[in-house]
């Protein structure tokens, strides 16, 4: 992996941490709580599809998750995220490389 491939790593974890915390916090309006489940994978799916058509490497989501995971852990979140995160990361590399996502 390549300097450049952690750079944009680094860049698309920004932004998806950015837009995923500012749309939740929608969720202390009431009225948008429920609504969270829909709006967050909408707007957040947007930069994590971006950041996959910069996908040349096995593990760059992998890295994105746990990087994803921390940052949940360091906003006040335990530690099951950063578990999850560590998990789901891997099963997605997985699946997109499977899928022939990228040149995996």
């Amino acid at each position: 992996m390549k300097g450049k491939d952690l750079i944009n790593i680094g860049i698309f974890s920004a932004i998806y941490f950015v837009i995923l915390f500012a749309v939740a916090m929608l969720g202390m309006i009431p009225v948008f709580l429920p609504l969270l489940s829909v709006i967050v994978p909408i707007l957040g799916g947007i930069p994590f599809m971006l950041f996959l058509t910069r996908v040349k490497k096995f593990g760059m989501i992998w890295i994105m998750s746990i990087i994803m995971g921390i940052m949940m852990l360091l906003t006040g979140m335990s530690w099951p995220p950063l578990v999850v995160s560590v998990f789901s990361g891997l099963l997605a590399e997985l699946v997109y490389k499977s899928g022939k996502g990228g040149h995996c």
